[in-house]
């Protein structure tokens, strides 16, 4: 699942050595040439969206993956930030279930009753990497949802940061908190894409965000 702000520009999976870049076309098309390749007994891939789950759910199809091979799948998107806390804090919201989607509690669970599935749920951690280009000013990066360990570091104005979260993190999804020292200064920030990460055609791509005055 992603957010319903979020766009999918890219798709690229990594197989033990090997490194598959997909390319956009017509759902049907795509499906078709995916099962040919499956049928000849090569190894392919397909993202489409699973407008039968939900809206804004992507499914990854895999075949013919060699027994035992390192298996790495990136989906590459772009997402406006929601503004939260007065337009102080811009919110990253990573969704982790289909159905409900996008909420902040977790479902009803009655771990008594499946203990299986509550001990296959706590089982689970997420680490999530983050970069903030925030120029010159203070970052501050908060975990609203969940309880995370959270580290950074800051060079030249680019802020890193690496966030642990703890087990269950899949009970509910993730939100992120952005908050700038200067909140109140207007900025402008131009984000690239190098061509070997951009389209198929070697073209990079760029992004400009406006951030005014709350």
């Amino acid at each position: 699942p992603l957010s319903p702000r979020a766009a999918v520009h890219g798709f690229e999976a990594r197989i033990d050595d090997t490194v598959l870049v997909g390319i956009v076309k017509e759902k049907a098309e795509a499906q078709r040439e995916y099962d040919e390749a499956v049928a000849q007994g090569k190894v392919a891939l397909l993202l489409s969206a699973a407008t039968d789950v939900s809206k804004n759910t992507f499914r990854v199809a895999v075949g013919n993956i060699p027994a035992g091979a390192s298996v790495r799948i990136m989906v590459r998107y772009v997402v406006e930030l929601e503004l939260a806390e007065q337009g102080s804090v811009a919110r990253l919201v990573i969704p982790t279930s289909v159905v409900p989607p996008f909420s902040l509690a977790p479902p009803p669970f009655d771990a008594e009753s499946n203990p299986e599935a509550s001990a296959e749920a706590s089982s689970y951690i997420m680490m999530i990497q983050l970069v903030v280009e925030g120029g010159d000013q203070a970052v501050l990066v908060s975990s609203p949802s969940h309880q995370a360990l959270l580290t950074t570091s800051s060079s030249s104005g680019v802020h890193a940061g690496e966030a642990v979260l703890q087990p269950a993190v899949l009970l509910q999804d993730v939100l992120l908190d952005i908050e700038f020292g200067s909140a109140a200064t207007p900025s402008v920030v131009c984000e690239t894409w190098p061509s070997s990460q951009g389209r198929p055609d070697g073209v990079p791509e760029y992004a400009l965000l406006l951030r005014p005055s709350p």
